[in-house]
């Protein structure tokens, strides 16, 4: 089975986040307009009056608010795709069955892991903007450290260059 890569250009692209280092790297990327929800909780109240604002939201955290939120800012018969994994948590189902919300789960390793690094190898996805660092392989507990701060790294990266 081959799985397809759908481009799309939204009408409009808000990406929220609790620290500012990825809503910067997210605004570089495109984003109209990031809000530091943590600070700025205020400015997410355009997108929930209403009966909400958007008609996809991608809910990368899987925390509990964080899905609740983002089923405020849907429009009745939007679709959610949850991409963040974490244990159980407390679903309103009163929110999805009357806004008739479609959920979709999706994860990233077969068969869609080998075509993104196809595209990646081929120069058709640049993924440096998110990088935040790169760290030799002899080095893993330094990077994993630095992975850890939220504030400041998005994805850091092994290199396995000097290895033989």
């Amino acid at each position: 089975m081959t799985s397809v890569v759908a481009q799309a250009n939204p009408a409009e692209l808000v990406v929220t986040d609790l620290h500012d280092h990825p809503l910067s790297i997210a605004q570089k990327l495109g984003a109209m307009e990031t809000i530091n929800v943590t600070n700025q909780s205020e400015k997410t109240d355009v997108f929930t009056k209403g009966k909400g604002h958007f008609d996809v939201v991608f809910e990368c955290t899987g925390a509990s608010a964080a899905i609740r939120g983002a089923l405020e800012m849907l429009r009745p018969g939007g679709t959610m795709v949850l991409v963040g994994v974490a244990g159980e948590v407390a679903l309103p189902l009163n929110v999805v069955v009357s806004k008739e919300v479609r959920m979709v789960g999706t994860h990233r390793f077969h068969p869609e892991f080998s075509d993104a690094v196809q595209m990646i190898d081929a120069g058709l996805i640049d993924v440096t903007p998110i990088i935040s660092r790169t760290f030799d392989a002899s080095d893993v507990a330094a990077a994993f450290a630095a992975a850890s701060d939220r504030s400041s790294a998005l994805k850091v990266q092994l290199s396995f260059q000097s290895i033989e």
